[in-house]
C-alpha cells in the first residue's frame, strides 16, 4: 500500500510516521496542498490523505484517479472541499474524521466568546502601548446572557454542556434534537432564538440550507448588540452583512474562526504577500471583532486524532471493504 500525504504539517508528521510503520505502507509526503496543479504528486499511490485547505474538484479527482488513487482520506470532519459525487463516480472511496476532538473546537469557542464579551482585543492593544488604564473596558458576564447555539452535533453538543456550567438561559436549535442537550438547553426555532439571545453560536455544517444563513434579513431578526461567534464555517455568514451590522452597531461584536474565502491565504505568512479581501481586511481593524486563523481544532489531542483516524480509516476500508466513517452521496 503506497499512500500520499498532501499538506503535511510538521506536527502531523511523527503520528504519520508512527501509523505508516504500524500499518506496513509507504507514504510518501509533502507540504503542498492537493488541487489540480498538484494532484500529479500522487501518481502510483493507491490513496491519498488529505487536509481541509486541499480543494478536490472534478478536475483533481480525475488526476487521481487516473494517477490509481483509490481511497482518499481527508483528516477533517467537513467535506465541503471536496467534489463527493464526482470523486465516488471515479470509483474513488471517501472517509472522513467526524470526531477528532469536539472538545477542542468547543474550549476555543468559550475562550473566544468570554474574550469578545471582556473586550481583550482592546485591552491588549492598550497593554501593548504601555496603556494601563481600562475606561471603557467593562464587561459582561456570561451568566447575566442569553445563549444560543445553532447547531448540536458532538461539537454543539460540547459546547452547550460547557456554557452550562456559566449559569445563563441556554437555547439550542437543530433539525435533529438532541436528548443530551435537552437536558441543559431549550430548543426553539431558529427566528425565536435570534430574537431572545445576546449571544449566537454557530457550529452547523455548511449545505445549501446553511449556507449564508446569517444575511441581511437573518440580522435583522436578531437582538440589538448581539455577539456572533463563527467557529464553524465560513459560508455560514453573508460576511458583507455582518460588516454592515457591525458598523451600524446591530451586531455588538464578532468572534470568528472562519471566512468564506479564506483559502489562498489560510496556513500561509502573508505578511510580505498582498492579498485582496477587503471585507476581511475590514473586520480585522474593528475594535469589537476578535479573529483566529482557523485554529479553533488545533490542540495536540485533535492533531494526533485527525492523522490517526484517518490512517485507521483506511485500514478498515482494506479489511472489511467497508469504513464506519465512509463519505456516500449525499453527504
Amino acid at each position: 500500500m503506497k499512500i500520499m500525504l498532501y499538506g503535511l504539517r510538521r506536527d502531523e508528521g511523527p503520528h504519520a510516521v508512527r501509523y505508516a510503520e504500524k500499518f506496513g505502507w509507504e507514504v510518501k509526503s509533502c507540504h503542498e496542498i492537493l488541487q489540480e496543479s498538484t494532484a500529479h504528486l500522487a501518481e502510483g499511490c493507491d490513496a491519498a490523505f488529505i487536509s481541509v485547505s486541499c480543494q478536490v474538484d472534478a478536475a483533481t479527482a480525475k488526476i487521481l484517479q487516473r494517477g490509481g488513487v483509490k481511497y482518499l482520506l481527508t483528516r477533517s470532519a467537513g467535506i465541503d472541499h471536496i467534489d463527493v459525487d464526482t470523486v465516488l463516480s471515479l470509483g474513488i472511496q471517501i472517509a472522513n474524521v467526524p470526531a477528532y476532538s469536539p472538545n477542542a473546537v468547543s474550549e476555543h469557542t468559550v475562550m473566544m466568546t468570554i474574550e469578545v464579551l471582556r473586550n481583550m482585543r482592546e485591552q491588549q492593544r492598550r497593554i501593548a502601548q504601555m496603556d494601563f488604564s481600562i475606561e471603557g473596558m467593562c464587561g459582561r458576564e456570561i451568566h447575566n446572557l442569553t445563549t444560543g447555539v445553532i447547531g448540536t452535533g458532538r461539537i454543539g453538543t460540547a459546547t452547550v454542556q460547557n456554557f452550562s456550567g456559566f449559569g445563563g438561559k441556554l437555547y439550542a436549535y437543530d433539525p435533529y434534537p438532541s436528548d443530551l442537550v435537552a437536558q441543559y438547553a431549550e430548543y426553539l426555532p431558529l427566528e425565536e432564538i435570534y430574537a431572545r439571545c445576546d449571544i449566537l453560536i454557530f457550529l452547523c455544517p455548511l449545505t445549501d440550507q446553511t449556507k449564508h444563513m446569517v444575511d441581511r434579513k437573518a440580522i435583522q431578526q436578531m437582538k440589538g448588540g448581539v455577539v456572533l461567534v463563527n467557529t464553524s464555517r465560513g459560508a455560514l455568514f453573508d460576511w458583507e452583512a455582518v460588516r454592515d451590522g457591525l458598523k451600524e452597531g446591530k451586531i455588538g461584536g464578532l468572534a470568528f474562526d472562519v471566512i468564506e474565502g479564506e483559502r489562498p491565504f489560510i496556513r500561509k505568512n502573508m505578511e510580505d504577500t498582498p492579498f485582496e479581501h477587503p471585507v476581511f481586511k475590514e473586520l480585522l481593524s474593528m475594535p469589537r471583532t476578535l479573529y483566529t486563523a482557523h485554529a479553533a481544532f488545533y490542540t495536540d489531542e485533535a492533531v494526533e486524532n485527525m492523522v490517526g483516524i484517518a490512517f485507521m480509516n483506511l485500514n478498515e476500508f482494506l479489511t472489511t471493504g467497508d469504513c464506519k466513517n465512509k463519505v456516500t452521496k449525499g453527504d
